[in-house]
């Protein structure tokens, strides 16, 4: 089998399919950490009430 052959291959629908899967797999790991970070970011808010003015 080529190397031409090879690339062929992979620049076909198959590579298509190959690229849409990484795309969508990247945006979601993406996502999910923004998510991860957001409820972080509430939970901490929760946990720890702002200080009072000592005034």
């Amino acid at each position: 089998m080529d190397i031409s052959a090879l690339f062929d291959s992979l620049t076909g629908t198959w590579g298509d399919e190959i690229l849409f899967w990484v795309v969508a797999a990247v945006a979601g790991f993406i996502c999910l950490i923004a998510l991860v970070n957001v409820l972080d970011l509430f939970l901490d808010n929760e946990a720890d009430p702002p200080m009072k003015d000592p005034r």
